[in-house]
């Protein structure tokens, strides 16, 4: 005579057996799911230490063109007036040999999309806002490049084929008053109020997100 099957008790332990690979399978999810938000934690909060770091860098850069916005109007002035003091011409032509310059650190948001860990990024909206950040760093290098090639194509040149770059001696008013001279000093101004608009833009953009990701810090 055949044994009888126990059939709701296999079918019970069935159920448990799939139960368990089940619980197993979401415990595992769980975890790896924590494991993926710390990590995108962790990336974000380097993330905007350096965004402060390149915000403290970007505000003292702002600063200096603002100030050298100014020095460039006074010196037109100065060589356009009739007083003609060679003097503080010459002292506004070399002081403005300090072109400055931009330096935005990546390292953090290189490491976040290298690792691939960016797809972690649950939210499409933070993901769009960061890479908006650096694509905006992007172009504020532009302009500084464009700033840096007006300055060494035009300014400086003139400076260093007219003036006396060794002894920084004034020379005759006909020097500074050279149409090519102060078309330089023109374009070295139109560059400098360019890259003054694109690093404040910069610099809202970069106010966004850290104020939108502080908590994570």
């Amino acid at each position: 005579m055949k044994p009888k099957i126990d059939w709701p008790n296999h079918l019970i332990s069935f159920v448990l057996v799939v139960l368990s690979i089940l619980m197993a399978f979401q415990l595992e999810k769980c975890s790896d799911d924590r494991r993926e938000d710390k990590l995108v934690e962790a990336h974000v909060k380097e993330i905007v230490e350096e965004t402060r770091y390149n915000k403290s860098n970007l505000v003292n850069l702002i600063d200096k063109l603002k100030d050298d916005q100014f020095q460039l109007d006074t010196l037109l002035q100065l060589i356009h007036s009739e007083e003609e003091d060679l003097q503080r011409i010459n002292n506004l032509v070399f002081r403005m040999m300090n072109v400055g310059g931009l330096y935005l650190k990546k390292n953090a948001f290189v490491s976040f999309t290298e690792s691939g860990d960016i797809r972690f990024v649950d939210d499409f909206e933070e993901k769009t806002n960061l890479v908006q950040l650096y694509e905006f760093y992007k172009l504020a290098e532009v302009q500084n490049q464009l700033l840096v090639e007006s300055f060494n194509e035009r300014y400086f040149k003139h400076v260093s084929e007219k003036l006396d770059l060794y002894r920084a001696r004034p020379q005759p008013i006909e020097n500074y008053r050279d149409r090519v001279f102060i078309n330089s000093i023109s374009s070295y101004r139109y560059f400098l109020t360019s890259c003054l608009r694109t690093y404040e833009r910069c610099l809202g953009y970069m106010d966004k997100y850290i104020q939108e990701n502080a908590e994570n810090v």
